[in-house]
């Protein structure tokens, strides 16, 4: 259980640091004037005739407009936008951009609300929400889907295995693709396929001035580039309204593992998941209570071969095993566990990552595992809510391309390392929240931050604590995604908390 639980958050969703709250990245970016008073009624009426006909207008004068607005993560401040838009299709988007730009109202794109940072609920804003853009369509001969932004995982990963597809997705049934890819798209296949960006081959998107455009590798090629990493959890770019993908036919077989390690035994296990190895085996190493961990994944190849190397990992070692042989649908199903649905409910507490440049020592480890073993613990994932530290594999197929050849920099990283709680009981969220920032900022840090002092965060896992976020974020790829942001919106429209601005016009 521990496994499926863990990785329903983990790959993919989008984190943050609770005790800071989001602000904008400084004065002296280009930042377009929003208007943030209430629009009249007229306004409404105005725009809703010109939307097609499945699309949807609530405002705050609804009954459904608190639960249209609510935001995953609960420890956050409650935000109240200007209203809720649902959008179904493309055209929509670019009506909603350009209306609502006319009136200098602001908004802000919403695919499925798991921003645990909440950037897809501000204040002032209208959220376009594109939850009803969740489409999926599939052409067996060249194996090309195409996907709406508001298509969970879920609906994605069901729909491949009805036609015997796949590509790389994480385990959060709730998130959806709309934010998930242009992050980067990190999950349990990248060692074999890369990241679920790599497999984009084009990015319909309405951008700032209401245009739909499709960018690929024959037209709009820098926003194509931009998009791929970053186009950030608010939307950097503009609006995307569908993704082309070019997926793999026919997967092979995979087997869903979780291996507990307990006691002395902990470190070594963990250690062990950085030693070379194949790139069918992707895994992470959950830091448990009470001294365990699990290793868990996915093997995706020759089972037998797979069973081997598990074996062989665990030599001298006395783990308890669950390995399950079937489909990488079969070990989707299993990551995709029930407390996804109970997000919406949860605050999130001490949200911290950072790539791994390298694989840490012994002393290294150790120090990550007991500082982590001292913070406080939930005791009771049920009543209180899962906590978690995690040690993730990368490399393989992602570290074959280079730094630069799409935003998403992190090409190089052996690994990510995570932390956080999904916390029901709010009695609880200080005390996490305060240990976890500081084993971030005094161990794990200082381990793996560069001599120069920087280093890398996946984009989807947003931390407010950061100092210099956009660097951690995009690092060396920063100044061509400025360029391309001053070109693309150069009056700064499309803004958020950590989003990327410029301080000059084209």
């Amino acid at each position: 259980m521990l496994i499926s639980l863990i990785f329903v958050f983990m790959l993919g969703a989008q984190a943050t640091h609770m005790s800071h709250k989001p602000k904008e990245m400084g004065s002296s970016f280009v930042k377009f004037p929003c208007n943030n008073t209430k629009p009249s009624s007229g306004f409404w009426t105005s725009l809703g005739e010109k939307l097609s006909p499945n699309a949807s207008i609530i405002t705050p004068q609804d009954s459904s407009f608190s639960g249209a607005s609510q935001q995953w993560n609960r420890a956050q401040p409650t935000y109240t936008p200007l209203g809720v838009v649902k959008l179904a299709t493309a055209k929509d988007t670019s009506i909603l951009v350009e209306v609502a730009r006319a009136f200098s109202y602001c908004i802000v794109p919403r695919s499925s609300g798991h921003s645990y940072g909440a950037l897809s609920v501000l204040d002032g804003r209208i959220v376009a929400d594109m939850s009803l853009m969740n489409q999926v369509t599939f052409e067996s001969k060249t194996g090309i889907a195409t996907a709406g932004p508001g298509t969970s995982l879920e609906t994605f990963v069901n729909f491949a295995a009805k036609y015997n597809f796949y590509t790389t997705w994480g385990a959060c049934p709730k998130v959806t693709l709309g934010g998930y890819l242009q992050g980067g798209g990190e999950g349990n296949a990248q060692r074999l396929l890369g990241v679920g960006l790599d497999a984009v081959i084009a990015i319909e998107v309405v951008t700032a001035n209401g245009t739909l455009l499709t960018a690929s590798d024959s037209s709009n090629q820098d926003l194509f580039w931009a998009l791929r990493g970053g186009g950030g959890p608010g939307g950097n770019f503009g609006v995307v309204t569908m993704y082309t993908l070019q997926t793999h036919i026919n997967p092979p077989p995979a087997l869903h593992f979780s291996l507990t390690f307990t006691g002395n035994e902990v470190v070594e296990a963990g250690l062990r998941m950085f030693d070379p190895s194949p790139e069918s085996f992707g895994a992470g190493f959950i830091l448990g209570a009470n001294n365990t961990a699990t290793l868990g994944g996915w093997w995706i190849g020759d089972v037998d071969e797979g069973s081997a190397f598990l074996k062989n990992i665990s030599t001298n070692l006395h783990p308890q095993v669950s390995i399950t042989n079937g489909s990488v649908f079969d070990a989707s199903f299993s990551d995709f566990g029930f407390w996804e649905y109970m997000m919406p409910k949860a605050y999130y507490a001490g949200g911290h990552s950072i790539q791994l440049p390298r694989v840490p020592t012994r002393e290294e480890f150790s120090s990550i595992v007991k500082g982590w073993q001292a913070c406080p613990q939930t005791t009771n994932a049920a009543v209180q809510g899962p906590s978690y530290a995690m040690f993730s594999l990368s490399g393989g197929k992602v570290n074959t391309k280079s730094r630069q050849t799409t935003a998403y920099p992190h090409r190089t990283s052996v690994g990510n390392f995570e932390m956080g709680a999904m916390l029901l009981d709010k009695s609880l969220v200080d005390s996490i929240d305060s240990c976890y920032h500081d084993l971030y900022y005094q161990v794990v840090n200082p381990i793996f931050a560069e001599p120069n002092g920087t280093f890398g965060v996946y984009a989807n896992m947003i931390d407010f604590s950061l100092a210099d976020p956009l660097q951690n974020y995009y690092m060396e790829n920063l100044d061509r995604l400025s360029s391309i942001k001053a070109k693309a919106d150069p009056d700064g429209y499309f803004s958020f908390p950590q989003g990327l601005s410029q301080t000059t016009t084209p």
